[in-house]
């Protein structure tokens, strides 16, 4: 009995003690660190001028870290009004001097910039890669590739001054002056017969050539009219010339009626002679002029039936 006792008292003591052992509370775990946000500074661009019987006042801000590189705003992408204040020339701090356009990167405080300008006169052609500023009072005007044969190269144009430069020398006599290519363009978006098909016309009949066009360039076009001829002496054109009209950039002679009431196109009525063989092929050549001259031309086949 007393041996019993004895392994049952031991017994008793290792299971406490590993007990114990389990028990033993855990280490308590460190919260992870949260880096704090970086400093950001801000950028502001301060743009303002005023004179007699105008006023401007513009501010830009931009906010990012310290060592962001930044491009300044240039000339062309920041215009008020030439004519009276010049264009952008620089940015300032009031100690440090930025070019327009320039990139710059930001630095550890905020950092505040003024517009600069100067008088001078700017040509931009961003589809020729020409930006030509000058701030001489006579420059001689830039030339631009004649690369587009559906448009017409007309000149320089200030929009502001309804300015139009075809010489080779521009005098400015304001504090500036900003100049754009101006292009005549038109495509002619329908053409066809009414009840016929270009490829089975017939002979001997009143024919009606339906068309449309849409000036399609930068600059307006005025007494535009029309003209349908032949180098086939087998055709013969009834109907004189539609009205002239005045275009617009965007507009066409296509006159939209209201819901139910049609539309109206100009046309030509004109007849081919009785003799001309079946299968012979015709060219008519549809132009549009205006007031200036310059001309636009669709040639339009038919195959007698």
């Amino acid at each position: 009995m007393r041996i019993i006792q004895k392994t049952i008292l031991l017994v008793c003591v290792i299971t406490i003690g590993t007990l114990g052992l389990f028990a033993a509370p855990l280490p308590e775990q460190q919260p992870e660190q949260t880096p704090p946000p970086p400093e950001l500074v801000t950028l502001k661009l301060d743009v303002a001028a005023e004179g007699t019987n105008f006023q401007y006042s513009y501010t830009q801000q931009f906010t990012q870290k310290p060592g962001t590189s930044v491009r300044l705003p240039s000339r062309t992408q920041l215009r008020f009004n030439p004519s009276h204040i010049g264009f952008l020339s620089a940015w300032s701090d009031g100690s440090v001097t930025y070019k327009e356009g320039e990139t710059i990167e930001l630095p550890p405080k905020d950092l505040t910039l003024t517009a600069i300008y100067e008088e001078g006169t700017l040509f931009s052609d961003p589809k020729h890669g020409i930006e030509y500023f000058s701030s001489e009072s006579t420059i001689s005007v830039p030339q631009v590739p004649q690369d587009d044969e559906n448009q017409v190269f007309i000149g320089w144009y200030d929009r502001q001054t309804n300015t139009l430069l075809t010489e080779g020398t521009y005098e400015r006599n304001t504090p500036g002056a900003y100049f754009e290519p101006a292009y005549k363009s038109l495509i002619f978006t329908q053409v066809g017969l009414q009840s016929h098909h270009l490829n089975a016309v017939p002979t001997n009949t009143a024919l009606t050539l339906l068309f449309a066009y849409r000036n399609a360039g930068n600059f307006v076009m005025n007494n535009v009219t029309s003209s349908l001829k032949s180098t086939d002496a087998r055709i013969h054109v009834l109907d004189p010339q539609p009205k002239s009209r005045t275009l617009r950039p965007g507009e066409s002679n296509y006159q939209r009626g209201f819901i139910g009431r049609g539309s109206s196109l100009d046309s030509f009525t004109f007849v081919i002679d009785s003799e001309t063989p079946s299968g012979s092929k015709i060219d008519l050549i549809l132009s549009v002029v205006d007031e200036a001259g310059v001309t636009f031309s669709t040639t339009i086949p038919l195959t007698i039936r």
